[in-house]
């Protein structure tokens, strides 16, 4: 229910074609079919013997298998929630679907490179990715072998983002508290809290509570923020006339003409959509993604450059289109932090990945992952100067469309 309504997942997309879809445990599954809770190892055992309350039933592909909670069909695959299983029953699952030709579509997931990664670092991760090649190669043999494997299905192998080594902590929640009330989890005076804070690995969130519509406060609040070590940069949402948009609830008041402003090593910069900002407000640029944009202030904010009119920003991929589109989400926080190399914001437990790998900022290190398509999609990498995750699902449609 957390996504957005008006966007279709892949799933609900290809149901509506009367393509057969399936899943094995990923996050973001809403399609149209119904599935209740499957009583199966611990968490099943929690739940009969009422230790656990979980009686929630979901909306998702037409088969989905999601470690104890759902399976839409019997399989003998042994779930699990415990990191370093959860391959071999992704694999058990989509080699038992294969055996069954109980789909056209399956999203394939192979979740335990993550937490390895996170645990021992990025390097280390060639162990968890051979155990996952060793994975899907039981999904090749029940479809026969590779060549029968492909004469069948097209591929598309990616991962959803990077991995950066994190040796330090970032401790947001306790220097800003420090100056200010953090409102804390379940805190029994909720109105007596100045600020928020949404610490999400090496990226956060940070929401004004109190006095929201006075500029000097917020300035206050992202000077004091980009100063603390291990903040690289910090961005919020203005007005075209450079005033901080803040909010009451979800959204911007009904705003369109969002401008993004960010900070990070003294510099500052301002950009918004080309279309919807005055010729005065900056320079007119188009970005890797053919987006037009309007910038100004100091384009070295963001390693940014411009070459006959084309905008460059190798450091951060994507950078005005991520940013903005992180800031003008409807829960988005009235300030968004990127981390420096090598810092993770701690949670609040306290806990990190600290000594292992982290992912979330802005940087290349972070963001730029794998794409390969194999029977399907373009010709060559070239089509596009820069790939986005947003490019997959318009090929998988396509490719479905086209066998109709």
């Amino acid at each position: 229910s957390h996504l957005n309504p008006n966007t279709e997942t892949v799933f609900e997309q290809l149901d509506r074609r009367g393509v057969r879809t399936a899943s094995t445990p990923f996050l973001i599954y809403r399609g149209r079919h119904r599935h209740e809770v499957t009583l199966q190892g611990l968490t099943g055992r929690a739940i009969e013997s009422g230790l656990l309350k979980f009686d929630y039933g979901t909306w998702g592909p037409k088969e989905l298998f999601y470690g104890d909670i759902y399976a839409s069909m019997e399989v003998p695959c042994r779930p699990s929630s415990v990191p370093g299983r959860r391959d071999q029953y992704s694999a058990c699952c989509a080699a038992e679907l294969i055996n069954c030709d109980r789909f056209d579509f399956l999203l394939l997931s192979f979740p335990d490179n993550d937490n390895y990664s996170h645990r021992h670092g990025p390097a280390a991760s060639v162990d968890s990715i051979e155990r996952a090649d060793l994975s899907f190669s039981e999904v090749v043999r029940a479809a026969g072998g590779m060549d029968s494997f492909l004469d069948e299905h097209a591929v598309i192998l990616l991962a959803d983002h990077a991995h950066s080594d994190v040796d330090r902590p970032l401790d947001l929640i306790g220097s800003l508290s420090r100056d200010w009330t953090v409102l804390q989890p379940s805190e029994d005076q909720p109105d007596r809290a100045e600020l928020a804070i949404s610490p999400t690995s090496r990226a956060a969130n940070i929401y004004l509570l109190t006095d929201r519509d006075n500029p000097r406060r917020h300035r206050r609040l992202v000077e004091e923020t980009i100063g603390l070590d291990g903040v690289e940069l910090a961005a919020w949402l203005v007005t075209p006339a450079g005033v901080p948009i803040v909010r009451e609830g979800p959204g911007h008041g009904g705003r369109s003409d969002l401008v993004v402003t960010v900070t990070s090593g003294g510099r500052e910069m301002s950009f918004g959509p080309a279309s919807l900002l005055p010729r005065r407000f900056g320079k007119k640029v188009v970005d890797r993604r053919g987006r037009k944009w309007r910038v100004g202030g100091d384009l070295g904010t963001l390693g940014a450059s411009v070459e006959s009119g084309r905008l460059e920003t190798p450091v951060y991929p994507d950078a005005l289109g991520r940013l903005y589109s992180a800031l003008a989400a409807p829960h988005s926080g009235d300030l968004v932090v990127s981390a420096a190399p090598g810092y993770e914001c701690l949670d609040w437990g306290g806990a990190s990945h600290v000594g292992g790998g982290s992912h979330g900022s802005l940087r290349r290190e972070d963001s730029e992952g794998p794409l390969l398509f194999v029977g399907c999609g373009p010709e060559s990498a070239s089509e596009r100067e820069q790939w986005s995750l947003s490019d997959v699902v318009p090929v998988i449609t396509d490719f479905f469309d086209a066998r109709r």
